[in-house]
């Protein structure tokens, strides 16, 4: 019973196992796929027993589900720091761009992430509820930015909806090229993303 002692006596304890679990069945995915991801890779990876991961999750599934969580969570975290900023949109729109590329390191491995996520939600419902949920979330994020740089006359276009989904794609599109090809420099790319949406976003229409 010494995970239950651990869920009552120390939460700090407990919120750090599970953030091992979630970046563990991440690592696992990302290095090996669906099929390397089992519950005693998961276990060794996160520095825990067998059946300390157990004690929360009866399944590979309920293990994906949780990272799939965390993961999106800490990324939501971010993104609404920055969409509650008091920096004008503008420089929110250009934040919102970098923490989507801080590197071509993480570029690939959330890109990696990503298809492995949705080769499993093929069969899998929930999960796939999940990934378009995230990719509602940045969307979303997007188009808030936008509709603060409307009021704030940055913004010129009208269809903020639409523009928000445009930039998304852009980004999406810019990531898959990041990671598949080397010669690519990521972070001079996304500088040049980042000036497109700057002059894109200021053309009436």
């Amino acid at each position: 019973m010494e995970p239950a002692l651990a869920r009552t006596a120390d939460p700090a304890l407990e919120a750090a196992r599970l953030r091992a679990i979630a970046g563990a069945a991440v690592d696992l995915l990302v290095d090996g796929g669906w099929h390397a991801a089992t519950l005693e890779k998961v276990a060794a990876r996160a520095g825990l027993s067998k059946g300390a991961v157990a004690w929360w999750f009866d399944s590979k599934e309920a293990i994906l589900l949780h990272a799939i969580r965390s993961f999106h969570a800490g990324y939501a975290e971010q993104l609404g720091a920055i969409v509650l900023s008091d920096l004008p949109a503008r420089e929110r729109l250009a934040a919102v761009v970098r923490a989507a590329f801080p590197s071509r390191e993480v570029v690939t491995r959330e890109l990696r992430f990503q298809v492995e996520l949705w080769s499993v939600a093929k069969s899998n419902p929930t999960i796939e509820g999940e990934l378009r949920a995230s990719y509602q979330q940045f969307r979303g994020a997007c188009q808030a930015l936008l509709e603060i740089g409307a009021r704030e006359g940055y913004v010129r276009s009208k269809d903020l909806a639409a523009l928000a989904l445009q930039i998304q794609s852009l980004a999406d599109g810019l990531s898959l090229h990041i990671a598949f090809d080397p010669t690519i420099d990521a972070i001079a790319e996304r500088e040049r993303l980042i000036e497109r949406i700057d002059a894109w976003v200021r053309e009436p229409g």
